[in-house]
């Protein structure tokens, strides 16, 4: 089980390790999904093996059923990649409990999974733990240098971190140093803050920096698109759901406005 904070690379690990696993194990079974979508189609009984067949058949494996799949990682080594556990639970309180009884009856599968620190409940499997670690001054660095052709644009950005702490100690995975990375990328004064950081974000993403530029990619206000999106994750919130379907969201905003 790989733990970490969000935004520490946990499903960018599962992803990369499935590849490898495509790549270097052609005659073994390795399957990549979320825990949430596998748990979503595993129907009435909680049947992670049901899940995973309506899985394989939507993505057109149609010839593969239930009895067989259970054959096979009863017979056969096989690799169940499955991510995200926090965000399973949220939906499906029952998935910690389905995911032991799984490992149980198929010794011979090895189970891969993430989860945040938050869900005390992961403690239960019986699983090896292996924790994402925040970046280090090297680490952090060599993201950047990395992100970059542009040498002067990574020293640009680490002489910012290095004059603004309360920022430095924010910008710690993945996730934090992207978001600041496209920032620079685009041009964009860098921020001092993590409130800043996060904002001129969505700033970004809603097309208020296109506006400055006279550049217009949308017919729709920037500020439309944030009070959107503000008033559609606070009712995702309040229902303790972590996706939403487009048609949906719509009907929100329709009601709302």
């Amino acid at each position: 089980m790989i733990l970490g904070e969000a935004g520490s690379g946990k499903t960018t690990n599962l992803q990369m390790h499935a590849k490898r696993l495509y790549k270097n194990h052609i005659d073994s079974l390795t399957i990549y999904a979320t825990l949430n979508e596998l748990a979503k189609l595993s129907g009435e009984d909680k049947n992670l093996e049901a899940g995973i067949v309506n899985y394989l058949n939507n993505l057109g494996l149609n010839e593969i059923t239930q009895s067989n799949l259970e054959e096979h990682l009863r017979q056969s080594k096989s690799t169940l990649i499955l991510d995200s556990i926090d965000e399973a639970i949220v939906e499906y309180s029952w998935v910690i409990i389905s995911l032991n009884e799984f490992a149980t009856r198929y010794p011979k599968c090895q189970i891969i999974t993430s989860s945040r620190y938050t869900v005390e409940q992961v403690s239960s499997l019986p699983f090896a733990n292996i924790s994402l670690l925040s970046f280090d001054d090297i680490q952090r660095q060599e993201f950047f240098e990395k992100w970059f052709d542009d040498r002067e644009k990574s020293d640009a950005i680490i002489e910012h971190l290095n004059n603004h702490s309360e920022l430095r100690n924010i910008v710690t995975n993945p996730l934090s140093a992207t978001i600041l990375a496209t920032l620079h990328e685009s041009n964009i004064p860098l921020p001092k803050t993590e409130s800043s950081l996060y904002r001129k974000r969505f700033e970004l993403i809603s097309g208020k920096f296109d506006n400055f530029k006279g550049v217009h990619r949308s017919s729709i206000e920037p500020d439309t698109l944030l009070s959107c999106a503000r008033y559609i994750a606070s009712k995702m919130h309040m229902e303790s759901k972590r996706e939403i379907m487009p048609c949906d969201a719509l009907d929100l905003i329709k009601f709302r406005w």
